[in-house]
């Protein structure tokens, strides 16, 4: 059911504003509008003086001037006025008329105890202080921060006012908002979630978080409410909430670090939706994944698996608290695997070196967390001979080499089994440095043929010895003659980053050995963890005949000892 209201109306109801637990703090001081670029708070007062401006005529209000805000959505009770929709905008109004009021202006209504946090009493404490004048609190904690900086945006913003009594006036009488109650039959908490869906601030994640924060609350009240006194009860949900919320939060941060994120995303399935934050959209499907089985549609079905599957009105109910202790569970793991060098090599040799599909690396990636939770002890090995596994496939080891060594064109023949190899070679002399390989340098692709790799422009193999050879050591003719056999040899191919390739092109090899250690030293990226590439070029002064077969004999030397299985 729905009315027309103005604030005189809106704030004079005896009845107390309570913003429920399930909500949000106060960030509209903090937030930009993503449309109109300034703060929200900002641009409503922008909008209110400016109204207040085009409702005067030679300094009185025109009768029957009207301004509509945006619809509030409320559930009500004898006492109470519960927030579904619209916290925002009435907390920074409360937040006005408390700044006019302190400034001498006469309300026609009292703000005394008429806005609650229920489960926020440090914003309470706030909103207090600013009936009195008084505006303060730890800025360290977000709401208050946004508290205080929406006070100081009221006060700079009616500094230009002349006359503050008329422009309180015109707030009072001509500010109008739609005012929809909901029937006592319907859900605030399910409205809420409808209503903000599609909000351009409240993405899934945030929806998903707020579903799971509301529930634990819920869930934890109805614990408690038999045990505890009122006081009490709020504590102990604060204290949840801050706790969750923090995780939460720490959890983000986490994967917004640029190496973090690139980790996740070597391990990322896929993900079609704008809506879900990249950063977090993997710890959402780890859990379905591993908890339902299912999940065929992340774009549309992600915020809505966690809120039926987490209702305390359901016979089925999963309780949140665990669904969040599950979510902590997978992002500890993720961490470790990050922090632990040789896990997270042999991860992006398994999931950037072996072609995997996107439902393998789904059905990889659920199979591996479930290994490590049986066993992290041995997980390093289990990852090392998954590894093998997934190259040779029903390959045996001898055969596999044999036809890399015995193919005089293994360029053209064999160019992603090649890359793939010199791509380990690299990774395992960076994991021996204790260090991180650079897996955003290598994309895997499952193309076969050169020309694909080239037009993907994101790793190439390199012919040491170009394809177009000069003759500056005046090679005879059959030396020459043998050295071209050699081109598209194993002997003759190096892996090279990507955008190193084109650098090189035909160059000779004391040219391209110049450029290859001078772009370690001017590129920003991480050049200088291709060790086998570097290696090779820097070992040697010269590239004929006797160097690449000599190369030859590295790899395959390095091939036998890399794939001899060990006991996990």
């Amino acid at each position: 059911m729905s009315n027309f209201k103005n604030l005189r109306t809106y704030f004079s109801d005896a009845r107390k504003f309570v913003v429920p637990y399930y909500q949000r703090g106060y960030k509209w001081s903090l937030q930009k509008n993503t449309k109109r670029g300034d703060l929200h708070l900002s641009l409503l007062l922008m909008d209110l003086k400016s109204e207040f401006h085009n409702a005067q005529r030679e300094g009185k209000l025109i009768p029957n001037y009207e301004y509509y805000l945006q619809g509030i959505t409320t559930k009500e009770s004898d006492t109470e006025i519960e927030l579904v929709d619209g916290q925002q905008r009435t907390t920074s109004l409360f937040i006005l008329f408390c700044v006019l009021k302190n400034k001498g202006a006469k309300l026609d209504f009292n703000l005394e105890d008429k806005f609650n946090y229920a489960v926020r009493a440090d914003a309470n404490d706030v909103l207090q202080g600013f009936l009195k004048g008084i505006c303060k609190g730890d800025e360290n904690v977000q709401d208050i921060a946004a508290l205080k900086k929406a006070w100081n945006l009221c006060e700079l913003a009616i500094l230009d006012i002349v006359n503050l009594q008329l422009f309180a006036d015109f707030l009072q009488e001509n500010i109008k908002i739609i005012y929809i109650k909901l029937d006592d039959h319907q859900d605030e908490t399910k409205v809420f979630s409808m209503m903000n869906k599609d909000k351009a601030e409240m993405t899934q994640t945030d929806l998903i978080k707020s579903n799971i924060l509301r529930e634990a609350s819920r869930q934890l009240f109805g614990e408690l409410s038999v045990e505890l006194s009122n006081e009490g009860l709020e504590w102990q949900i604060n204290q949840l909430r801050s706790k969750l919320a923090t995780d939460w939060d720490d959890w983000r941060k986490w994967k917004k670090k640029k190496n973090h994120l690139s980790f996740c995303n070597m391990l990322e399935l896929k993900n079609s939706s704008k809506e879900v934050e990249p950063n977090l959209s993997l710890l959402f499907k780890l859990y379905i994944k591993l908890y339902n089985g299912k999940m065929n549609d992340f774009e549309n079905g992600m915020f809505e698996y966690f809120k039926d599957n987490i209702s305390d009105k359901e016979e089925t109910i999963i309780e949140a608290i665990e669904v969040f202790e599950k979510l902590r569970l997978l992002q500890n793991i993720l961490q470790e695997w990050y922090n632990n060098v040789t896990i997270y090599n042999y991860l992006g040799l398994v999931f950037k070196g072996c072609g995997l599909g996107l439902k393998q690396k789904e059905e990889k990636l659920i199979d591996l967390i479930q290994a490590y939770t049986s066993n992290k002890d041995s997980f390093a090995q289990l990852l090392k001979n998954d590894y093998i596994n997934q190259i040779l496939e029903e390959t045996s080891k001898e055969d596999f080499i044999k036809s890399i060594l015995d193919d005089t064109d293994v360029y053209h023949n064999k160019y992603a089994m090649v890359a793939r190899q010199l791509l380990r070679m690299n990774v395992i002399r960076t994991n021996k440095l204790k260090q991180k390989f650079d897996f955003t340098l290598y994309e895997e692709q499952n193309y076969n043929q050169p020309d694909d790799f080239d037009k993907a422009n994101k790793r190439s193999l390199e012919h040491i010895k170009p394809q177009k050879y000069i003759n500056i050591t005046k090679l005879s003719k059959l030396e020459l003659d043998k050295l071209e056999k050699l081109t598209n040899t194993i002997g003759n191919l190096v892996l090279v980053p990507s955008g190193l390739n084109s650098k090189l092109s035909n160059e000779p090899f004391h040219k391209k050995k110049k450029i290859v250690f001078d772009s370690i030293n001017s590129e920003s990226k991480n050049y200088g963890l291709w060790l086998h590439t570097l290696e090779t070029f820097g070992s040697h002064s010269d590239w004929l005949q006797k160097e690449i077969e000599n190369n030859k004999i590295v790899f395959e030397n390095e091939f036998n000892t890399f794939f001899k299985k060990t006991k996990q």
